[in-house]
């Protein structure tokens, strides 16, 4: 069994919301309450749920980005958040993160060279020509040209930019890497072309991923496990073909009733998540998916659930389950 690369206990973010009219009394946005997350070396975390869940800052916290409100975040047995800033430095070479936009992060005045040699100036003390060749060879393995590294990041499309920020992450070698919806705004075919990058890198480097995203066939076909948040909270976690064949929480079977096909536009099903998510600053007592859950009984509106072990090894927090 492969050791364990990462892994968070009771992992909280709140976010203070001041309310001027009641004189400055002080809400609190739950972002992730509460998160305990085990990812072993060479696996790949698929984040799912809608907009507001909780993914992103999860995966911020993890990347060291966010201070977590409560609980730790342990990279190879060390939690990070409570190193010293020199310290800190290698864990961020170990942990890098895949943004939804990459075009956005890189400079628009540097040619692409001089962002792929910066985080080598940064984090080693190597030669100029050690540090060319080590461009090289990872331009090589996203499958860009040489002399991309004379453009400027607006010359390139979208699919481009996407291999640039794997190509600048990886010539760190880092040991996980967090992807932010890495195929949004991406045609298939270019879909398919990353995804499969994606894939090979993981093999050939034996990297660990956590991949973000709302695309839940991608999720399926890239990840060994998934874990469905919402509202801050882990409501179903597990084998992603347990989950997929074998949904256990409403929520998650909902989602992925939700995800469209041919036939749903011939009215042959028409099936959905009612409502909209609740105000984050204001959660709803219990279970948090109760007010739209279809299923839900008053125990669900009183009384908090337990991610508990089922059937197939999923974790799931259902009353009803």
């Amino acid at each position: 069994m492969e050791k364990v690369i990462l892994r968070t206990e009771n992992l909280k973010k709140y976010f203070p919301v001041k309310r001027i009219l009641f004189k400055g009394k002080t809400n609190w946005i739950k972002a992730v309450d509460g998160i305990d997350l085990e990812i072993r070396e060479g696996e790949i975390l698929g984040i799912v749920g809608e907009s507001g869940s909780g993914k992103t800052t999860l995966a911020k916290m993890i990347q060291g980005i966010y201070q977590p409100t409560e609980g730790a975040v342990y990279f190879r047995n060390i939690d990070i958040h409570t190193l010293p800033p020199q310290q800190m430095k290698s864990i961020r070479r170990e942990i890098q993160y895949v943004y939804q936009n990459p075009g956005a992060s890189f400079d628009p005045w540097w040619r692409v060279g001089r962002s792929l040699e910066e985080p080598l100036k940064i984090h080693e003390t190597i030669s100029q020509r050690e540090i060319r060749k080590r461009v090289s060879e990872v331009l090589n393995s996203v499958g860009l040209e040489q002399d991309h590294i004379l453009r400027y990041p607006h010359e390139f499309s979208g699919g481009q930019q996407r291999r640039l920020a794997l190509a600048r992450i990886l010539v760190l070698g880092p040991g996980l890497i967090i992807f932010d919806e890495p195929t949004s705004g991406l045609d298939v075919s270019i879909q398919a072309t990353i995804l499969k990058l994606l894939k090979k890198l993981r093999n050939d480097l034996g990297l660990t991923y956590v991949f973000i995203s709302h695309d839940l066939e991608v999720v399926r076909m890239m990840s060994n496990k998934i874990a469905v948040m919402y509202l801050g909270v882990i409501v179903e976690y597990g084998d992603t073909e347990s989950i997929f064949l074998h949904p256990k929480h409403y929520y998650t079977q909902l989602l992925l009733a939700s995800v469209p096909r041919i036939k749903d536009l011939h009215g042959e099903r028409e099936i959905f998540i009612r409502g909209d998510l609740p105000n984050p600053a204001d959660l709803p007592s219990g279970c948090r998916f109760w007010p739209r859950c279809p299923a839900a009984t008053e125990i669900c509106a009183n009384q908090v659930p337990v991610l508990k072990t089922m059937d197939h090894g999923q974790k799931v927090s259902c009353h009803r389950s």
